[in-house]
């Protein structure tokens, strides 16, 4: 009986350490560490789109691949898409890309940071590809709820991008605007 319970643990201690060494976790880096330098990774993709790839890599890396790491994939997939030349490529990353931002939404639907990054992607893609079905829906989300999006764990410059997005991409009026602006101030 002693002998089964060493071998039991034994199998289970192989286990438990194949999961830490082959899921791409690596210890000491937390998740929320993770997940900021995402959202740091994806801000400079944004400006800077050979950083993509990059990007993409970390992105996968990420255990567990939550809510907010599947939208931040889904965007990447669409950061990707603008860069190809070839249409057909474009369009399949594009369908990725929007089946892994509804995943997010559908896991997490009252987050406001992937109701933000599914909206801030679909408005830079053209309408008539038909990939920008939920402007409007997070567009009203975002705005009815916009005194619950201030979030610390943001860089300064992922917040200062957020209230520059919101307020000159995202088609508010000037009474929306305003609120944005002082709801989202330093």
């Amino acid at each position: 009986m002693i002998d089964h319970c060493k071998i039991t643990l034994f199998r289970l201690t192989i286990c438990v350490l194949s999961i830490v060494l082959f899921s791409g976790f690596t210890p000491g880096e937390s998740y929320s560490k993770q997940l900021s330098n995402v959202r740091n990774g994806f801000y400079e993709a944004v400006q800077n789109s050979q950083k993509v790839d990059q990007l993409f890599n970390q992105i996968e890396k990420v255990k567990p691949q939550s809510s907010l790491i599947k939208v931040y994939k889904g965007a990447t997939y669409a950061i990707k898409a603008k860069n190809k030349w070839n249409p057909w490529s474009a369009i399949k990353l594009l369908k990725k890309s929007k089946k892994k931002m509804n995943e997010a939404v559908k896991i997490a639907p009252k987050n406001l940071e992937i109701r933000f990054i599914r909206f801030a992607v679909q408005k830079n893609i053209p309408n008539y590809l038909g990939f920008s079905d939920n402007i409007e829906e997070d567009k009203k989300y975002i705005i009815k709820n916009i005194n619950r999006f201030y979030n610390p764990q943001l860089s300064k410059e992922m917040r200062d991008y957020v209230l520059w997005f919101m307020t000159e991409q995202g088609g508010y009026n000037k009474r929306q605007i305003k609120l944005i602006k002082e709801t989202l101030k330093d």
